[in-house]
Protein backbone atom coordinates (compact mmCIF):
# COMPACT_ATOMS: atom_id res chain seq x y z
CA UNK A 1 0.00 0.00 0.00
CA UNK A 2 1.45 3.32 -1.02
CA UNK A 3 -0.38 7.02 -0.01
CA UNK A 4 0.87 10.36 -1.26
CA UNK A 5 0.88 12.96 1.66
CA UNK A 6 0.24 15.90 -0.45
CA UNK A 7 0.05 18.96 2.16
CA UNK A 8 2.15 21.43 3.24
CA UNK A 9 0.48 22.22 6.08
CA UNK A 10 3.13 21.29 8.97
CA UNK A 11 0.00 19.90 11.22
CA UNK A 12 -0.94 17.42 8.30
CA UNK A 13 2.46 15.89 8.35
CA UNK A 14 3.43 16.18 12.21
CA UNK A 15 0.19 14.01 12.59
CA UNK A 16 0.87 11.44 10.10
CA UNK A 17 4.55 11.37 11.88
CA UNK A 18 2.78 11.01 15.33
CA UNK A 19 0.33 7.83 13.70
CA UNK A 20 3.05 6.34 12.28
CA UNK A 21 4.92 6.99 15.87
CA UNK A 22 7.69 9.36 15.36
CA UNK A 23 8.25 12.34 17.16
CA UNK A 24 9.75 14.92 15.35
CA UNK A 25 9.11 19.16 15.65
CA UNK A 26 8.31 20.24 12.89
CA UNK A 27 11.05 22.70 12.47
CA UNK A 28 12.88 19.76 11.61
CA UNK A 29 11.40 19.21 8.78
CA UNK A 30 10.92 22.43 6.43
CA UNK A 31 14.06 21.63 4.97
CA UNK A 32 13.70 18.06 4.20
CA UNK A 33 9.87 17.87 3.33
CA UNK A 34 8.65 17.74 -0.39
CA UNK A 35 4.84 17.65 -0.42
CA UNK A 36 4.47 16.90 -3.98
CA UNK A 37 6.85 13.32 -3.67
CA UNK A 38 6.09 12.73 -0.21
CA UNK A 39 5.06 8.90 0.40
CA UNK A 40 3.47 6.37 2.93
CA UNK A 41 4.78 2.86 2.03
CA UNK A 42 3.12 -0.17 3.95
CA UNK A 43 3.52 -3.99 4.42
CA UNK A 44 7.29 -3.62 4.07
CA UNK A 45 9.63 -7.26 5.00
CA UNK A 46 12.42 -6.51 7.62
CA UNK A 47 14.70 -7.10 4.42
CA UNK A 48 12.79 -4.18 2.34
CA UNK A 49 12.74 -1.63 5.35
CA UNK A 50 16.69 -2.45 5.74
CA UNK A 51 17.47 -2.13 2.32
CA UNK A 52 15.41 0.76 1.81
CA UNK A 53 17.55 2.58 4.97
CA UNK A 54 20.70 1.81 3.23
CA UNK A 55 19.49 3.08 0.02
CA UNK A 56 17.88 6.11 1.02
CA UNK A 57 20.58 7.11 3.42
CA UNK A 58 23.10 6.52 0.82
CA UNK A 59 21.36 8.83 -1.94
CA UNK A 60 20.43 11.87 1.36
CA UNK A 61 16.82 11.01 1.33
CA UNK A 62 14.60 12.00 4.34
CA UNK A 63 12.20 9.00 5.56
CA UNK A 64 10.93 8.24 8.99
CA UNK A 65 10.09 4.30 9.94
CA UNK A 66 7.54 2.86 12.25
CA UNK A 67 8.03 2.68 15.40
CA UNK A 68 5.04 1.49 17.09
CA UNK A 69 4.51 -2.67 17.66
CA UNK A 70 0.90 -2.82 16.11
CA UNK A 71 1.46 -1.82 12.65
CA UNK A 72 5.25 -2.47 11.61
CA UNK A 73 7.05 -1.88 8.58
CA UNK A 74 5.58 1.03 7.49
CA UNK A 75 7.78 4.22 6.18
CA UNK A 76 6.95 7.71 4.99
CA UNK A 77 9.85 8.86 2.51
CA UNK A 78 10.02 12.42 0.71
CA UNK A 79 12.14 12.08 -2.29
CA UNK A 80 13.48 15.77 -3.31
CA UNK A 81 12.62 15.17 -7.30
CA UNK A 82 11.14 12.45 -9.56
CA UNK A 83 14.01 11.39 -11.19
CA UNK A 84 15.68 9.83 -7.85
CA UNK A 85 11.87 7.83 -7.51
CA UNK A 86 12.23 6.34 -11.18
CA UNK A 87 16.09 5.82 -10.28
CA UNK A 88 15.10 3.85 -7.23
CA UNK A 89 12.54 1.83 -9.58
CA UNK A 90 15.24 0.82 -11.87
CA UNK A 91 17.78 -0.38 -9.80
CA UNK A 92 15.57 -2.01 -6.73
CA UNK A 93 13.43 -4.88 -8.34
CA UNK A 94 15.08 -7.39 -7.19
CA UNK A 95 15.15 -6.24 -3.48
CA UNK A 96 11.40 -4.48 -3.57
CA UNK A 97 9.84 -6.26 -5.56
CA UNK A 98 6.31 -4.92 -6.25
CA UNK A 99 7.01 -2.60 -4.38
CA UNK A 100 8.48 -0.38 -7.58
CA UNK A 101 5.85 -1.10 -9.66
CA UNK A 102 3.62 -0.20 -7.51
CA UNK A 103 5.73 3.38 -7.06
CA UNK A 104 5.61 3.72 -11.07
CA UNK A 105 2.26 3.09 -11.13
CA UNK A 106 1.63 5.71 -8.18
CA UNK A 107 3.69 8.79 -10.24
CA UNK A 108 1.50 8.19 -13.09
CA UNK A 109 -2.00 7.92 -11.38
CA UNK A 110 -1.04 11.36 -9.46
CA UNK A 111 -0.53 12.95 -13.23
CA UNK A 112 -3.53 11.50 -15.01
CA UNK A 113 -6.63 13.18 -15.30
CA UNK A 114 -8.47 11.88 -18.52
CA UNK A 115 -11.07 9.20 -18.52
CA UNK A 116 -13.75 7.75 -20.90
CA UNK A 117 -16.19 5.54 -19.45
CA UNK A 118 -18.33 3.82 -21.81
CA UNK A 119 -22.41 4.41 -20.67
CA UNK A 120 -25.27 2.09 -22.47
CA UNK A 121 -25.91 4.67 -25.29
CA UNK A 122 -23.27 6.68 -25.39
CA UNK A 123 -20.17 7.77 -23.19
CA UNK A 124 -18.68 10.12 -19.83
CA UNK A 125 -15.30 11.63 -20.92
CA UNK A 126 -14.10 13.14 -17.89
CA UNK A 127 -11.37 15.87 -19.73
CA UNK A 128 -12.67 18.77 -17.40
CA UNK A 129 -14.12 19.59 -14.72
CA UNK A 130 -17.72 18.01 -14.43
CA UNK A 131 -21.03 18.84 -12.35
CA UNK A 132 -23.55 16.68 -11.19
CA UNK A 133 -26.74 18.23 -10.76
CA UNK A 134 -28.57 16.77 -7.87
CA UNK A 135 -32.37 16.23 -7.81
CA UNK A 136 -33.73 15.22 -5.24
CA UNK A 137 -37.31 13.74 -5.16
CA UNK A 138 -38.07 12.89 -1.77
CA UNK A 139 -40.23 14.84 0.95
CA UNK A 140 -37.13 15.24 3.83
CA UNK A 141 -33.81 16.04 1.98
CA UNK A 142 -32.01 18.80 3.94
CA UNK A 143 -31.66 21.23 0.91
CA UNK A 144 -34.43 20.60 -1.39
CA UNK A 145 -36.97 18.18 0.06
CA UNK A 146 -40.67 18.22 -0.96
CA UNK A 147 -40.00 20.33 -4.03
CA UNK A 148 -39.35 18.29 -6.57
CA UNK A 149 -41.80 15.14 -6.11
CA UNK A 150 -44.47 15.74 -8.54
CA UNK A 151 -42.65 13.52 -11.88
CA UNK A 152 -43.32 16.33 -14.37
CA UNK A 153 -41.60 18.97 -11.96
CA UNK A 154 -38.85 16.64 -11.52
CA UNK A 155 -38.18 16.42 -14.63
CA UNK A 156 -38.13 19.91 -15.65
CA UNK A 157 -36.39 20.55 -13.10
CA UNK A 158 -33.72 18.40 -14.36
CA UNK A 159 -33.77 19.56 -17.94
CA UNK A 160 -33.40 22.59 -16.31
CA UNK A 161 -30.11 21.88 -15.05
CA UNK A 162 -28.92 20.31 -18.10
CA UNK A 163 -29.62 23.57 -20.27
CA UNK A 164 -27.41 25.71 -17.19
CA UNK A 165 -24.81 23.44 -18.08
CA UNK A 166 -24.86 20.27 -15.64
CA UNK A 167 -22.86 17.10 -17.53
CA UNK A 168 -25.06 14.86 -15.49
CA UNK A 169 -28.01 14.37 -13.23
CA UNK A 170 -27.70 12.57 -9.99
CA UNK A 171 -31.61 11.42 -9.48
CA UNK A 172 -32.17 10.37 -5.44
CA UNK A 173 -35.42 9.09 -4.09
CA UNK A 174 -34.20 8.20 -0.71
CA UNK A 175 -32.92 11.42 1.81
CA UNK A 176 -29.48 10.52 3.10
CA UNK A 177 -29.21 13.67 5.46
CA UNK A 178 -27.82 12.92 9.02
CA UNK A 179 -30.31 11.48 10.72
CA UNK A 180 -32.38 10.06 7.80
CA UNK A 181 -34.66 6.70 8.64
CA UNK A 182 -34.56 4.31 5.32
CA UNK A 183 -37.08 4.25 3.15
CA UNK A 184 -38.62 0.84 2.12
CA UNK A 185 -37.26 -0.46 -1.80
CA UNK A 186 -41.09 0.23 -3.28
CA UNK A 187 -41.21 3.32 -2.18
CA UNK A 188 -38.21 4.35 -3.71
CA UNK A 189 -38.85 2.84 -6.79
CA UNK A 190 -42.57 4.50 -7.01
CA UNK A 191 -40.67 7.68 -6.67
CA UNK A 192 -37.62 6.96 -9.11
CA UNK A 193 -39.82 5.16 -12.34
CA UNK A 194 -41.83 7.81 -13.74
CA UNK A 195 -39.12 10.86 -12.84
CA UNK A 196 -36.42 8.63 -14.85
CA UNK A 197 -38.64 7.78 -17.85
CA UNK A 198 -39.67 11.51 -18.02
CA UNK A 199 -35.91 12.83 -18.00
CA UNK A 200 -34.75 9.68 -20.02
CA UNK A 201 -37.51 10.25 -22.98
CA UNK A 202 -36.28 14.47 -23.05
CA UNK A 203 -32.39 14.01 -22.95
CA UNK A 204 -29.44 12.14 -23.65
CA UNK A 205 -27.38 13.58 -20.79
CA UNK A 206 -25.92 10.88 -18.38
CA UNK A 207 -28.42 10.03 -15.67
CA UNK A 208 -26.89 8.46 -12.00
CA UNK A 209 -28.78 6.87 -9.90
CA UNK A 210 -28.58 7.45 -5.82
CA UNK A 211 -29.52 4.19 -4.48
CA UNK A 212 -27.38 1.78 -2.43
CA UNK A 213 -29.61 -0.99 -3.00
CA UNK A 214 -29.22 -3.93 -5.81
CA UNK A 215 -32.94 -3.96 -6.75
CA UNK A 216 -33.21 -0.36 -7.49
CA UNK A 217 -29.97 -0.29 -8.77
CA UNK A 218 -31.34 -3.46 -11.25
CA UNK A 219 -34.34 -2.25 -11.90
CA UNK A 220 -33.05 1.53 -12.55
CA UNK A 221 -30.65 0.51 -15.08
CA UNK A 222 -33.11 -0.86 -16.91
CA UNK A 223 -35.15 2.04 -17.49
CA UNK A 224 -32.30 3.95 -18.81
CA UNK A 225 -30.00 4.74 -16.11
CA UNK A 226 -26.53 5.06 -16.76
CA UNK A 227 -23.90 5.13 -13.64
CA UNK A 228 -24.81 3.99 -9.78
CA UNK A 229 -24.23 6.44 -7.08
CA UNK A 230 -23.92 4.19 -4.13
CA UNK A 231 -22.97 6.33 -1.14
CA UNK A 232 -21.94 3.09 1.01
CA UNK A 233 -19.73 2.18 -1.20
CA UNK A 234 -20.66 -1.48 -1.83
CA UNK A 235 -21.12 -2.07 1.93
CA UNK A 236 -24.65 -2.05 2.71
CA UNK A 237 -26.24 -4.29 -0.08
CA UNK A 238 -23.69 -6.91 -1.53
CA UNK A 239 -25.52 -7.79 -4.48
CA UNK A 240 -25.15 -4.40 -6.08
CA UNK A 241 -21.64 -5.03 -7.83
CA UNK A 242 -23.09 -8.20 -9.40
CA UNK A 243 -26.16 -5.98 -10.39
CA UNK A 244 -23.16 -3.11 -11.59
CA UNK A 245 -21.30 -5.63 -13.18
CA UNK A 246 -23.97 -7.10 -15.32
CA UNK A 247 -25.09 -3.82 -16.43
CA UNK A 248 -21.22 -3.14 -17.41
CA UNK A 249 -21.75 0.95 -16.19
CA UNK A 250 -20.02 3.05 -14.40
CA UNK A 251 -20.10 3.28 -10.27
CA UNK A 252 -19.90 5.99 -7.49
CA UNK A 253 -18.35 4.41 -4.53
CA UNK A 254 -18.59 6.76 -1.64
CA UNK A 255 -16.98 6.56 1.60
CA UNK A 256 -19.38 6.64 4.86
CA UNK A 257 -18.88 6.19 8.31
CA UNK A 258 -21.89 3.86 9.61
CA UNK A 259 -25.40 4.99 8.31
CA UNK A 260 -27.37 8.14 7.59
CA UNK A 261 -29.33 7.62 10.87
CA UNK A 262 -26.20 7.24 13.08
CA UNK A 263 -23.70 8.86 10.87
CA UNK A 264 -22.66 12.40 12.80
CA UNK A 265 -23.20 10.77 16.08
CA UNK A 266 -19.65 11.45 17.03
CA UNK A 267 -17.59 10.28 14.23
CA UNK A 268 -14.28 9.89 15.12
CA UNK A 269 -10.54 9.00 13.48
CA UNK A 270 -7.25 8.12 14.29
CA UNK A 271 -5.99 9.03 10.80
CA UNK A 272 -8.44 10.83 8.83
CA UNK A 273 -6.95 10.54 5.14
CA UNK A 274 -5.27 6.96 5.81
CA UNK A 275 -8.74 5.75 7.23
CA UNK A 276 -10.94 6.90 3.80
CA UNK A 277 -8.11 5.90 1.78
CA UNK A 278 -7.56 2.44 2.98
CA UNK A 279 -12.10 1.94 2.50
CA UNK A 280 -11.68 3.47 -1.13
CA UNK A 281 -8.86 1.14 -1.94
CA UNK A 282 -10.37 -2.13 -0.65
CA UNK A 283 -13.61 -1.22 -2.34
CA UNK A 284 -12.00 -0.43 -5.99
CA UNK A 285 -10.70 -3.65 -5.36
CA UNK A 286 -13.59 -5.53 -4.91
CA UNK A 287 -15.18 -3.49 -7.71
CA UNK A 288 -12.69 -4.86 -9.77
CA UNK A 289 -13.24 -8.58 -8.75
CA UNK A 290 -16.40 -7.97 -10.04
CA UNK A 291 -15.09 -6.94 -13.06
CA UNK A 292 -15.93 -3.41 -12.44
CA UNK A 293 -13.60 -0.95 -13.88
CA UNK A 294 -15.32 2.12 -14.57
CA UNK A 295 -15.35 3.49 -10.85
CA UNK A 296 -15.65 6.96 -9.76
CA UNK A 297 -14.45 8.15 -5.94
CA UNK A 298 -16.09 10.28 -3.56
CA UNK A 299 -14.36 10.73 0.02
CA UNK A 300 -17.99 11.32 1.64
CA UNK A 301 -18.19 15.17 2.13
CA UNK A 302 -20.46 15.29 5.82
CA UNK A 303 -21.51 11.50 6.03
CA UNK A 304 -19.79 10.82 9.16
CA UNK A 305 -16.81 13.47 9.19
CA UNK A 306 -16.47 16.32 12.23
CA UNK A 307 -16.45 19.94 10.82
CA UNK A 308 -12.72 20.16 10.67
CA UNK A 309 -12.96 16.68 8.50
CA UNK A 310 -14.31 18.06 5.94
CA UNK A 311 -11.91 20.89 5.22
CA UNK A 312 -9.04 18.41 5.38
CA UNK A 313 -10.89 16.21 2.96
CA UNK A 314 -10.66 19.15 0.43
CA UNK A 315 -7.49 20.95 1.37
CA UNK A 316 -5.63 17.51 0.70
CA UNK A 317 -8.19 15.78 -2.07
CA UNK A 318 -5.37 15.36 -4.63
CA UNK A 319 -4.16 12.64 -2.01
CA UNK A 320 -6.84 10.41 -3.63
CA UNK A 321 -5.44 10.50 -7.26
CA UNK A 322 -3.18 7.63 -6.22
CA UNK A 323 -5.88 5.26 -6.64
CA UNK A 324 -6.27 6.04 -10.43
CA UNK A 325 -9.82 6.94 -10.73
CA UNK A 326 -12.00 9.80 -11.08
CA UNK A 327 -12.59 11.82 -7.88
CA UNK A 328 -15.88 13.13 -7.52
CA UNK A 329 -16.88 15.36 -4.25
CA UNK A 330 -20.45 16.78 -3.03
CA UNK A 331 -20.09 19.73 -0.45
CA UNK A 332 -22.98 21.45 -2.01
CA UNK A 333 -24.83 23.81 0.23
CA UNK A 334 -24.07 21.60 3.18
CA UNK A 335 -23.60 22.04 7.11
CA UNK A 336 -20.01 22.48 7.37
CA UNK A 337 -20.30 25.59 4.85
CA UNK A 338 -22.43 27.65 8.00
CA UNK A 339 -19.15 29.29 9.02
CA UNK A 340 -20.81 29.89 12.68
CA UNK A 341 -23.82 31.62 11.28
CA UNK A 342 -27.11 29.68 11.21
CA UNK A 343 -27.76 30.03 7.61
CA UNK A 344 -30.77 28.05 5.50
CA UNK A 345 -28.99 25.87 3.05
CA UNK A 346 -30.19 28.06 0.37
CA UNK A 347 -28.06 30.75 1.66
CA UNK A 348 -25.19 28.25 1.61
CA UNK A 349 -24.06 29.35 -2.35
CA UNK A 350 -21.36 31.47 -1.58
CA UNK A 351 -19.71 28.67 0.53
CA UNK A 352 -20.59 26.16 -2.08
CA UNK A 353 -18.67 28.14 -4.56
CA UNK A 354 -15.56 28.20 -2.35
CA UNK A 355 -15.67 24.72 -1.36
CA UNK A 356 -16.21 23.82 -5.30
CA UNK A 357 -13.80 26.22 -6.66
CA UNK A 358 -11.13 24.60 -3.62
CA UNK A 359 -11.89 21.27 -5.07
CA UNK A 360 -11.31 21.69 -8.58
CA UNK A 361 -7.99 23.50 -7.65
CA UNK A 362 -7.07 20.29 -5.49
CA UNK A 363 -7.94 17.41 -7.99
CA UNK A 364 -11.98 16.81 -8.29
CA UNK A 365 -12.83 15.88 -11.43
CA UNK A 366 -16.85 16.12 -10.36
CA UNK A 367 -18.60 18.24 -8.25
CA UNK A 368 -22.08 16.96 -7.17
CA UNK A 369 -24.38 20.18 -7.04
CA UNK A 370 -27.55 21.80 -6.75
CA UNK A 371 -26.82 25.64 -7.53
CA UNK A 372 -25.58 24.09 -11.36
CA UNK A 373 -25.91 27.51 -13.63
CA UNK A 374 -23.74 29.52 -10.52
CA UNK A 375 -21.19 26.49 -10.05
CA UNK A 376 -20.32 26.69 -13.22
CA UNK A 377 -19.68 30.01 -13.64
CA UNK A 378 -16.79 29.69 -10.78
CA UNK A 379 -15.57 26.07 -12.55
CA UNK A 380 -14.89 28.64 -15.47
CA UNK A 381 -13.33 31.01 -13.41
CA UNK A 382 -11.10 28.32 -11.75
CA UNK A 383 -10.54 26.86 -15.24
CA UNK A 384 -9.33 30.37 -16.61
CA UNK A 385 -7.26 30.58 -13.26
CA UNK A 386 -5.13 27.59 -13.95
CA UNK A 387 -4.70 27.58 -17.95
CA UNK A 388 -3.84 31.31 -17.91
CA UNK A 389 -0.04 32.18 -19.67
CA UNK A 390 1.57 35.10 -18.73
CA UNK A 391 1.20 38.00 -21.53
CA UNK A 392 4.59 37.03 -22.88
CA UNK A 393 4.14 33.76 -24.00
Amino acid sequence: MIRWIQSDFWEDFSAELRYLGVREKWENLVDRFNPNLTFKIGALSAAQIAWFRSYLQQHGVPFWLESKNENPGSLIVSFPNRQIVYTLIENAVTELGSVTAALKLVLKNISRSEWCFSLPQSELKIDRPLIMGILNITPDSFSDGGKFLHPEKAARHALQMADAGADMIDLGAESTRPGAQPVGLEEEWQRIQPVLRQIRAATSLPISVDTYKAEIARRALSEGADVINDISGFTFDPQVPAVVASAGVPVVLMHIKGAPRNMQQNPRYQNLMEEIFLFLNRQIGLARTFGIHQIIVDPGIGFGKRLADNFEIIRRLKEFSVLGVPILVGPSRKSFLRTGKNLLPQERVWGTAAAVALSIANGAHIVRVHDVAEMRKVIEIVQSIQTAKSPGE
